[in-house]
């Protein structure tokens, strides 16, 4: 089993591949860039994420292990990785995604994903933390297409599917789900009761 320090430096080492993206997501152009590239509202809202969890000790500013961008159309997102440390020696890789058209925003969310539990729930399971699509881009399809992204990303990032989560599926996220599940793009499983999905 790879200690912590080794899967760090697994995530900061990784060239990341955009065929495997663009397989998952071929509607998306993936570049990778630079912090002084992140739109402002973009890198507020990760190091908001990136304060969360964690005492003001541990907190270090852009904190970031690569930062990327997805053109589509009119519309363009920014996503952060990050790895985080809590004091129960549990550990999270983070993946950040906020989204705008223009100076819009349209949505954000983000990837949990541990990767040294042994746990059911987590092991193997990149999965959604959150998101939410801003309330004037509602019922536009943004949210189905974000949850496509995550899943490009999950691939990209982990060679894992995503997964949904029991304790943020909203009603919204539920729906795209089922319907991923009709179009034979998802699996159904229970969680403890609850019902999970999984790309397949």
């Amino acid at each position: 089993m790879e200690t912590l320090q080794e899967i760090i430096s697994h995530y900061q080492s990784k060239e990341y591949s955009k065929e495997t993206f663009n397989q998952f997501y071929p509607k998306g152009r993936l570049t990778r860039i630079k912090l002084e590239q992140v739109d402002k509202k973009a890198l507020q809202y990760f190091e908001n994420k990136s304060k969360l969890f964690v005492s003001s000790e541990d907190y270090k500013k852009n904190n970031f292990l690569k930062l990327f961008r997805i053109n589509i159309e009119n519309t363009e997102s920014f996503v952060a990785t990050q790895m985080k440390m809590y004091h129960n020696d549990e550990a999270e890789h983070l993946t950040y995604l906020f989204e705008r058209n223009g100076n819009e925003t349209i949505g954000h969310g983000e990837i949990r994903f541990n990767p040294i539990s042994p746990k059911l729930y987590f092991k193997d399971k990149p999965f959604i933390g959150w998101t939410s699509t801003e309330r004037n881009f509602q019922n536009q399809g943004f949210g189905e297409n974000r949850v496509y992204a995550f899943n490009a990303l999950s691939h990209m990032i982990h060679g894992l599917s995503l997964h949904s989560d029991t304790l943020h599926c909203s009603k919204n996220q539920t729906k795209i789900w089922e319907k991923l599940e009709r179009k034979n793009e998802a699996t159904r499983y229970l969680e403890n009761g609850h019902n999970r999905w999984h790309f397949n």
